[in-house]
């Protein structure tokens, strides 16, 4: 594995984590099920081989990505 690609998502996912698990609670208004969205978010970034776009691209699609998934979770959840 690729020590470099492991550092740039490392370095991604603490940068933006916690910024947005809290985006993803103003729709989901719970701490765990936003954490889980984050998670499972940056794991599908990781198997799909995307965490080493440029950063421009990588900060213009994460945040929509979120709002997305949180939004899926309501629904399912209403």
């Amino acid at each position: 594995m690729n020590t470099d690609r492991k550092e740039i998502f490392k370095s991604r996912f603490n940068e933006h984590y916690t910024r947005l698990c809290s985006l993803a609670y103003e729709y989901v208004s719970d701490a765990d099920d936003s954490e889980d969205i984050v998670q499972e978010l940056f794991i599908t970034i990781w198997d799909k081989g995307k965490d080493d776009s440029k950063i421009i691209h990588f900060n213009n699609c994460i945040i929509p990505k979120v709002v997305k998934m949180s939004t899926d979770s309501t629904n399912v959840h209403s």
